[in-house]
């Protein structure tokens, strides 16, 4: 089934087992969307562990545990019924997560559990851009990185050092030993992000 899903993370001060009921007060300041999309959800009912479905961040976010516990917000903006399936999870008190639920597609409060979903993050080592060459005559800037195969990336840009980039592509294979991208010159200074999606 398709489904409408929206992950946010931030930094929250909030303790596991001490969330507030009230989902804006676990918050942190670093919210960010790193994923907003329509994909197909598939559950497993037996498969315990088996991580059955997985999304791949459209931006990226910096967690310093130094400043606090990582909060993950799963929004479903569509209400739909999962009767039937479970979510591979951990419940003891005193442990190191908890959550918050509600049924309500807009709701601002839920119930507070001291279940925990089990998640797994795959860290993709960073992309370090070998060259940028502009054009003045062709009116184009060259972005260069080292690639590898069976790898897909995409290239962002912003004006000001500061989230969210603008996507300029993505679904890019890799062609090692390096990968060129070309596109219009801006109109003004540019920061650019490489990512690899897989």
């Amino acid at each position: 089934m398709s489904r409408d899903v929206e992950i946010r993370l931030s930094t929250t001060s909030r303790a596991a087992d001490n969330l507030s009921t009230n989902f804006f007060e676990n918050v942190g300041s670093d919210e960010t969307v790193v994923y907003s999309g329509t994909r197909s959800i598939f559950f497993s009912p037996s498969g315990v562990g088996q991580f059955d479905f997985s999304f791949s961040f459209q931006q990226p976010f910096f967690f310093d545990p130094t400043r606090g516990h990582l909060l993950v917000e799963i929004r479903c903006p569509s209400h739909y019924s999962a009767s039937g399936y479970y979510l591979s999870g951990t419940r003891v008190l005193g442990d190191a997560v908890s959550s918050l639920a509600s049924s309500a597609v807009d709701g601002t409060s839920g119930v507070a559990f001291t279940d925990g979903v089990i998640t797994r993050f795959t860290v993709q080592e960073p992309v370090s851009i070998l060259a940028l060459r502009h054009d003045p005559a062709g009116g184009t800037v060259a972005l260069t990185w080292n690639s590898v195969s069976n790898a897909v990336y995409s290239v962002s840009s912003t004006a000001e050092l500061q989230w969210p980039f603008t996507l300029l592509t993505n679904g890019v294979a890799g062609t090692p030993p390096v990968n060129v991208f070309s596109h219009p010159s801006p109109e003004s200074s540019r920061f650019y992000l490489i990512r690899r999606e897989q």
